[in-house]
């Protein structure tokens, strides 16, 4: 969305709580995510914040956002320090893609990154890689 109007801020209106749904929303630069249920009084605020330059949540949301950003730093301290590009590989397996999709979209054979692979990296989680807050 900021490519079509990059000074409009977008707040997300939605009945959905779907944990993807916000991290795309908040990954395409959503700088609020509001639910429906909230009631008239929450949406006319949340737009009036996010006019203003600010964020609006629903706590749900919030909440769901803190219990996704605690989850990849846990996830992340039990992986060894790992380069930029086997981190490129890392979040692009943990997405569902193949060794062999997420070599050639990391620039690597799938040959070589299987010959590289001597210490094998703890069970990350199969949930997608959602955002940075």
């Amino acid at each position: 969305m900021p490519e079509l109007a990059p000074a409009a801020e977008t707040l997300v209106l939605t009945t959905f709580e779907d944990p993807g749904t916000i991290a795309v929303a908040v990954e395409h630069g959503a700088s609020g995510f509001v639910l429906k249920r909230g009631g008239l009084v929450e949406i006319v605020a949340a737009v009036r914040k996010v006019a203003t330059g600010g964020v609006a949540l629903s706590d749900s949301v919030a909440r769901e956002l803190l219990q996704q950003f605690r989850k990849r730093r846990q996830t992340a301290s039990l992986l060894p320090n790992l380069s930029p590009q086997e981190n490129r590989l890392r979040m692009l397996l943990s997405e569902g893609q193949s060794l062999k999709q997420a070599a050639a979209a990391a620039g690597e054979s799938a040959q070589r990154t299987s010959n590289t692979s001597t210490n094998p990296m703890p069970e990350a989680p199969r949930t997608p890689v959602t955002c940075t807050v």
